[in-house]
């Protein structure tokens, strides 16, 4: 990757055997931030009016602790946007987020500490993915 790519960090979720709309993180957890989501169709106004193509969200207990709209960039299976976590004893925090679907396996990356003007997200998504395919490419080579 780049030098000037923020710093993010990777979580690969493998679709749930028993029930498809969710995804466990895989392998050993090392993150307090979730340890699954489920991913749904949008169907508040405000999600299909900004372009979102998917929901997912996480809960831990009763209480929901994350929650986006992904909006779909230039590539497909790849989309983007702002994660709302909840963490205990906390303010509610938003992280940039890039998605990437790919059949039973999703890869979430979060910027925690990035902002992007709304006008300059799906180029740097874009090109983004584009760096993450042709490592990926690379190493299966």
């Amino acid at each position: 990757m780049a030098t000037n790519t923020p710093e993010h960090k990777k979580f690969v979720f493998v679709q749930n055997e028993k029930r498809n709309d969710i995804y466990d993180l895989k392998g050993e957890p090392d993150s307090r931030l979730f340890h699954y989501f489920r991913i749904s169709t949008p169907r508040k106004p405000f999600l299909i009016k900004q372009g979102a193509r998917f929901v997912i969200e996480s809960w831990s207990g009763h209480e929901k602790t994350s929650f986006t709209g992904l909006i779909p960039i230039k590539i497909e299976g790849w989309y983007y946007g702002d994660l709302l976590l909840k963490r205990a004893n906390k303010q509610p925090a938003k992280s940039f987020l890039i998605a990437n679907i790919n059949g039973n396996e999703t890869t979430l990356y979060l910027f925690p500490n990035f902002t992007l003007y709304p006008a300059k997200r799906l180029n740097f998504c874009h090109l983004f993915a584009k760096k993450i395919i042709e490592q990926n490419n690379n190493l299966n080579k």
